[in-house]
């Protein structure tokens, strides 16, 4: 028991570490809001996603992939259908989400992809949400139990 801190401090040591190191290569943290993932992803989760990084229009066929489209107004992360291949031949993507029955009626370009997918860990969106919307009423909630703890100690 007496080894907890040190421990807590380790493993935080070695998340920061962990989260510095994917982020320095391009990858990034993404809140899934829906449950149009689903048994892939859950609404909750924390998925990580990485670069394109040259992987060609046929290899993203099956992938599922992060993008934002201007009539979406936001990311929305479904898995790749197909590829179209259009008059000025250039490719546009199919994508669907997993739990949805009809595949997206969107037109996604290659610039519209910020990333593909790489993992998800499950419920942990909703502390990063809670954190994001109400971070300063946490703050100041800690602060308090801290004040009102050190207090009790001088007493």
């Amino acid at each position: 028991m007496k080894h907890l801190p040190f421990i807590s401090l380790l493993v935080s040591i070695c998340l920061l570490i962990l989260f510095t190191v994917t982020l320095l290569m391009g990858w990034k943290y993404h809140i899934v809001v829906t449950d149009s993932m689903r048994p892939t992803m859950s609404k909750g989760s924390v998925a990580l996603t990485k670069p394109l990084s040259g992987m060609k229009e046929e290899q993203l066929i099956g992938e599922i992939i992060l993008f934002q489209h201007e009539q979406v107004r936001q990311n929305v992360m479904h898995r790749v259908q197909r590829t179209d291949l259009n008059e000025e031949g250039s490719f546009s993507f199919v994508t669907k989400g997993d739990a949805n029955q009809a595949e997206d009626q969107l037109t996604i370009k290659l610039d519209d992809i910020e990333g593909v997918y790489v993992t998800h860990i499950p419920l942990v969106g909703y502390g990063a949400f809670l954190l994001q919307q109400y971070w300063i009423a946490i703050v100041g909630g800690l602060l308090m139990i801290f004040l009102y703890t050190h207090r009790k100690k001088k007493e």
